[in-house]
């Protein structure tokens, strides 16, 4: 998610004070009175201490593209589908 302009992880649960203590040990949180909730920086070491799975950005993002995907996305009409545009041959 976001908040003020920054990537982070909101972390929502019923008020508990031990729960509380026990994230502020592994993470450095933060209280959004807007939004109700806990967060955290959006970051590879929280990503992992959250169960999630890394952001792929730059070479990675290409890594996860199938060929049929590579393929489709460099013609015309497979543009179009990867775009939802639609294509009249």
């Amino acid at each position: 998610g976001s908040h003020h302009g920054n990537k982070v992880i909101w972390v929502k649960f019923d008020y508990d004070k031990n729960l509380i203590q026990h994230l502020r040990s592994y993470a450095k949180v933060l209280w959004s009175a807007s939004q109700k909730a806990w967060y955290m920086t959006d970051n590879l070491t929280h990503r992992n201490l959250c169960g999630l799975e890394p952001e792929l950005v730059g070479k990675e993002v290409l890594l996860k593209i199938s060929n049929t995907e590579y393929v489709q996305e460099n013609t015309i009409s497979g543009i179009c589908v990867l775009k939802k545009y639609d294509y009249i041959n």
